[in-house]
């Protein structure tokens, strides 16, 4: 498995609780069940396809949720991206203020 900075798998997977696994396989020893898609444009298409016939074989509505990893990884993403820009404006800040400090010392000494 291949894994991002963040520690997360970047391959595209569905999650689903060990309760509804136990509940699909009828074995109490399943800790977790992963799906692997061959076409990844249709993550979403398929993680539907499971809730819904999840729902519809225990006779509930919307009770079911599969998470493609996809869409966690673009949120973690987008978090990171934001963590950059605050150290980026941090780092320009110490800047500024690094350089008005010089200006402010070659001014006194020129005195």
């Amino acid at each position: 498995m291949a894994y991002d900075l963040a520690g997360i798998e970047e391959s595209y997977r569905l999650i689903m609780n060990k309760e509804a696994v136990q509940e699909i396989t009828g074995k109490d020893d399943v800790m977790l069940m992963l799906v692997r898609i061959e076409d990844l444009q249709r993550s979403y298409e398929i993680k539907e396809a499971i809730e819904h016939t999840l729902d519809t074989i225990h006779g509930v509505c919307g009770l079911t949720i599969a998470v493609a990893t996809e869409r966690v990884l673009k949120k973690v993403s987008t978090v990171s991206l934001m963590v950059q820009a605050v150290v980026v404006g941090i780092a320009f800040i110490a800047l500024v203020v690094g350089c008005i400090g010089i200006v402010n010392n070659n001014a006194h000494v020129g005195h």
